[in-house]
């Protein structure tokens, strides 16, 4: 009896290691088509059962979570499992000999010496927590790997499960790139991140592909089978495609130098032929695949128009290198390591201690070359950098030396292997347990469950090869009793019985069933997936209130009201998790402000007791949020959390006008900028504030907007030039000078906003102004187009007609396809410039492509109007542009109402105005015109009174 538990344990662990391997790099949620959620959705709500649907299904069968938590709390139930199997195992044998297991002395000093970290030194114990866990659990996979008796034939069945493992990735990876797997997965904006998204990003795909890369090179140059050398090639040649579509400079440094130094390790101690057919086809086919990511076709889909493999290559210099996230976090990390260079700052505590450090060193170094972030930096993007700021020079000399010892510990079993297809798989594993190693200097692979799943089995196996691939009796057979033994994992049950595959299922999912059900992984290992359900889900409901802006109230509040129950939930589920109570903070400052501003309402303006409620809903819920902000202070520590708590303090300073409040949001928004330089929306809220309060240093504003142009262009230009543009849009000249000069201000260095500001004087006919502008940009830049074309608009204005037509013509000459605009202006001036012929010929020209492309109606009015006192002739061609079914130019309208405004004809004004408003609700301009239309009417005597 007890040797059968004993064949079903070991039969059991073996299947829980291959199971790890095959799961959890897997398992992804997939996309499921509309019409089948809508089947399913009907189905719950008919049987009453809504709630489980939407609270507890819907976040499983959409991407409404991490997949890497997923894939993280999976591997750790699992492991738990193998655990309980495999101490089991071991009370059943333990009357048989025991292995040494002297070899892992420095693995149990470094577990017990990061216990003492989490007890003594970290400040942030929750996050110190769950990562000392997943280190044990992982160490824990390692020692079972390595002390369990294993063959050759349970290697090769794990090495077949993590080929089939990198061939799912990899084609997932290409459909993705080729976009043809939107039917079945989400789909990511970022190429690289769509890429990896089954691993978490397109480094995490890459360096997870690696080692079945290096494994199966050893494989192809052994096996003297052609079909296995067919398969092997194909498999290769699929991983160095996602190896250069993924676009992973990491990796593609790693496998640039580590191949070469592989191939001829290979042929030295596997003594393997590398011939020369061999080498012109790998090297054929790896040309003609990095072609098909240069070579721009339409029939060839595999370039990509996003991030094309030459911009990629190109940021191999030192001036993208210092502005990358690795150079700014290795020259931050460094005074984090001076400050507790022994025993580090705890386990864990990177992302607690990182942020201050960044803010205080780009505090200090004004004038650096490091290029901030506005995210949040939660690793060190180099593993041992990472263990150095954590665990100090104690705990990375003890992964050090453990590596060092591991790997050597298994050279000496490949040195005595006879066998060359054994010799081969070990140098894969050697070498990919190397690349590993390596990349883990530019990236933290060890922090992605199936890497270092991948990484713990493969170390396992080589550090146990004695045991795997000598053969006894051998002359350099390491002594063991336990490794002459017989190996009788597959040997037939007592009295002549087999252990039936149902029984081994069963026993199987009993276990995880019993572990999965248990309160350890209830409340700990899987509290955070359940947790990062609720909070996907609340920030589905927070993405609905920040997305539709226009929503009513009724619709804001019920978003936001889901959102908290929600995090409430999940708070009390885990109430030591920092990034929940950020969140629920988040969701109380936006009920607040909602409230705040419900008070603007003039129905509620009215009433002063729904003042009184909406007021003292606001302070509630603002100081809710300031609470829980400063509560997840104790576990985590970056510039999001200040900038809540400026912007909860400021609007709770204009509910209660209180200096303190304003004092609380400005301290925590220059709090916020301490920490990140480039956070965009710290800087924007904290100038507008300035602003608001007349500071009378405009120098201290001005530095705030020069860093959001410097770290966010986008943001400067819709937010600050697009405000200036809009002005000018909308007829609001006065406004859109101010707003340019300060432009100008802020960022000196853009000549456009000169030109911008010379073409407002223009619209204001302030020529002298315009001119000097101009003229100036003209000496600065005589050959720029720009000027020239702006030069044709104020030689326009000054009726110089001749002078426009040259810089006309400069700007023609310069334009490859033409430029309907000055084509029009070309034949007006030699209209007016008496070359009558030429200019009608040209016209007939203009009418023809008119028929064709609107815009030459437009343009034709709008400069005859404008700029040649011709109104009844450019009139007649603006109407004939907005009796298209084709919209048009606002401008258009706006005209055509100003010119029958000015004849009197207050009909047709006000038809045409009417157009506007319907076609442009917002644009200003016509709200004025309307106003002068009925003041026109007011007092103009209507014809029954005359």
């Amino acid at each position: 009896m007890q040797q059968t538990i004993t064949r079903y344990l070991e039969r059991i662990c073996r299947i829980l290691i291959l199971l790890l391997l095959l799961l959890v790099p897997l398992i992804y949620p997939l996309q499921i088509r509309d019409q089948w959620m809508a089947q399913l959705e009907a189905f719950f709500i008919q049987h009453n059962l809504s709630q489980f649907w939407a609270e507890q299904l819907v976040p499983f069968l959409y991407l409404g979570y991490a997949p890497l938590t997923l894939k993280g709390s999976i591997a750790s139930v699992i492991i738990i499992s193998l655990v309980v199997c495999y101490f089991l195992l071991k009370i059943l044998q333990r009357n048989e000999p025991r292995r040494t297991g002297v070899r892992h002395w420095i693995l149990f000093i470094f577990l017990v010496y990061g216990l003492i970290s989490l007890r003594y030194i970290t400040p942030t114990f929750h996050y110190s927590l769950r990562t000392c866990t997943n280190v044990m659990l992982f160490a824990l996979f390692f020692l079972i790997v390595s002390d369990m008796a294993k063959t050759r034939k349970f290697v090769m069945q794990a090495v077949g499960i993590l080929f089939f493992t990198a061939f799912c990735l990899g084609v997932v990876a290409l459909l993705q790139h080729l976009e043809l797997s939107r039917s079945f997965l989400h789909e990511f904006p970022n190429v690289r991140n769509r890429m990896g998204s089954l691993i978490g990003h397109n480094t995490g795909l890459s360096c997870f592909l690696m080692p079945s890369f290096f494994v199966a090179i050893a494989l192809f140059l052994v096996t003297k089978r052609p079909w296995h050398k067919i398969a092997l090639g194909i498999f290769l040649a699929l991983l160095i495609a996602v190896f250069l579509t993924a676009q992973s400079k990491g990796v593609w440094l790693v496998l640039f130098f580590v191949t070469p130094v592989y191939l001829y390790h290979l042929t030295r101690v596997a003594q393997v032929r590398l011939p020369i057919r061999t080498i012109l086809i790998s090297t054929v086919i790896i040309l003609l695949l990095i072609l098909s990511q240069v070579i721009s076709s339409r029939y060839n889909p595999f370039k990509s128009q996003e991030a094309p493999i030459l911009t990629r290559l190109s940021h191999f210099n030192p001036a993208v290198i210092k502005k990358g996230t690795r150079f700014r976090i290795l020259v931050c990390s460094m005074p984090l390591i001076s400050q507790s260079p022994i025993w580090g700052h705890g386990i864990g505590s990177f992302q607690y201690v990182y942020p201050k450090a960044q803010g205080a060193y780009l505090t200090e170094h004004h004038e650096t070359l490091l290029w901030p972030t506005p995210k949040r930096t939660l690793r060190a993007h180099n593993d041992y950098i990472q263990i150095a700021i954590e665990l100090g020079i104690v705990g990375l000399l003890l992964v050090l030396i453990g590596l060092y010892y591991y790997l050597k510990f298994g050279w000496t079993v490949l040195e005595c292997s006879s066998d060359p297809r054994e010799r081969g798989i070990q140098c894969g594993i050697f070498i990919a347990l190397a690349a590993t190693i390596l990349h883990a200097f530019l990236d933290f692979p060890m922090h992605i469950a199936p890497i270092a799943l991948q990484f713990a089995f493969l170390f396992g196996i080589w550090i146990s090869g004695d045991r795997i691939w000598r053969r006894a009796p051998e002359a350099h057979q390491i002594a063991s009793p336990s490794q002459s033994a017989p190996d009788t994992s597959h040997a037939p049950a007592p009295n002549g019985t087999r252990i039936p595959r149902l029984g081994h299922v069963g026993l199987l999912a009993f276990a995880l069933i019993l572990i999965g059900v248990s309160p350890l992984a209830n409340h700990f290992i899987l509290i955070n997936y359940v947790t990062d359900i609720y909070r996907a889900r609340a920030e589905g409901y927070v993405q609905n209130f920040l997305t539709v802006p226009d929503a009513t109230q009724e619709h804001k509040f019920y978003w936001l009201r889901r959102a908290e129950k929600l995090i409430r939930e999940a708070m009390s589920r885990d109430r030591l998790n920092g990034y929940l109570s950020f969140s629920g903070g988040e969701i109380a400052y936006m009920i607040g402000s909602t409230f705040a501003k419900t008070l603007n309402d003039p129905s509620i303006g009215n009433d002063p007791d729904g003042v009184n409620f909406y007021k003292a809903k606001a302070h509630l819920y603002l100081n809710r949020g300031i609470d829980r902000l400063e509560a997840s202070l104790r576990e985590i520590r970056f510039h999001a959390v200040f900038y809540l708590l400026g912007l909860s303090y400021y609007e709770l300073s204009k509910l209660s006008p209180d200096d303190d409040y304003l004092r609380q949001a400005k301290e925590n928004l220059q709090t916020a900028i301490w920490y990140s330089p480039a956070y965009t929306p710290a800087l924007d809220r904290l100038a507008e504030i300035y602003i608001k309060q007349r500071v009378p240093n405009p120098m201290l504003i001005r530095s705030l907007q020069r860093k959001i142009a410097k770290y966010d262009p986008e943001f400067y230009e819709d937010r600050y030039v697009g405000k200036a543009f809009r002005e000018l849009y909308n007829g609001q000249y006065e406004k859109a000078v101010e707003t340019f000069q300060s432009l100008i201000h802020i960022t000196p260095e853009r000549q456009d906003l000169y030109l911008h500001l010379a073409t407002t004087y223009l619209f204001m006919n302030r020529i002298p102004e315009a001119e000097q502008i101009f003229r100036e940009q003209k000496r600065l830049r005589p050959n720029s187009t720009e000027v020239d074309s702006q030069l044709v608009t104020l030689y326009l204005k000054k009726r110089d007609f001749q002078s426009a037509y040259e810089y006309t013509r400069r700007v023609l000459e310069r334009a490859e396809d033409g430029n309907d605009y000055y084509e029009v202006i070309e034949a007006l001036c030699l209209e007016r410039l008496g070359q009558i012929t030429e200019a009608q010929q040209k016209l007939t020209t203009i009418m023809e492509k008119a028929k064709a492309k609107p815009v030459y109606l437009y343009n034709l009015g709008y400069i005859l109007v404008e700029f040649f006192n011709d109104p009844e002739r450019g009139i007649n061609f603006l109407e004939q542009r907005v009796a298209l079914p084709v919209p048009t130019n606002p401008k258009a309208h706006q005209m055509i109402a100003e010119y029958y405004l000015k004849q009197g004809n207050l009909e047709k004004a006000e038809h045409y105005n009417k157009l506007l408003l319907q076609a442009f609700p917002g644009f200003k301009a016509a709200k004025k015109l309307q106003d002068e239309i009925q003041q026109r009417r007011a007092t103009t005597p209507s014809e029954q009174e005359e």
